[in-house]
């Protein structure tokens, strides 16, 4: 059996998870979308796995760095009407040297902290 070195690559750029989101973007893309929450607000089961799952898609996305997904997180982060979706785009879009990044972290800053101002 070959020996597989686990110690992640230190090539620039270069990532598992890059590797898989520029594979799968469009696959990433759809559950992204498929997973979109419509109605109210709801703490059920069904709809925090549904949050979470696509919030895991827009993770893979943003390790591409592209233009196209760095605005589906800035719609998120203004439409978010909950702490998850707007923290995942926090927590996803605060990797990347983008002006969205800038915009989003000192929004939240101002104000206070919460996902309404």
């Amino acid at each position: 059996m070959t020996v597989i070195d686990p110690t992640p690559s230190t090539r620039p750029g270069h990532s598992s998870c890059k590797v898989l989101a520029g594979s799968l973007k469009e696959a990433f893309l759809t559950v992204y979308r498929a997973n979109e929450d419509r109605g109210p607000y709801r703490i059920d089961q069904a709809s925090m796995g549904r949050r979470s799952l696509k919030n895991i898609c827009l993770g893979y996305l943003t390790e591409l760095e592209d233009e196209d997904v760095r605005q589906l997180c800035m719609d998120q982060y203004r439409t978010g009407g909950n702490m998850t979706d707007v923290i995942a785009v926090l927590a996803n879009i605060a990797n990347n040297d983008c002006p969205e990044r800038e915009h989003a972290l000192a929004s939240f800053y101002e104000r206070g902290g919460t996902i309404r101002s």
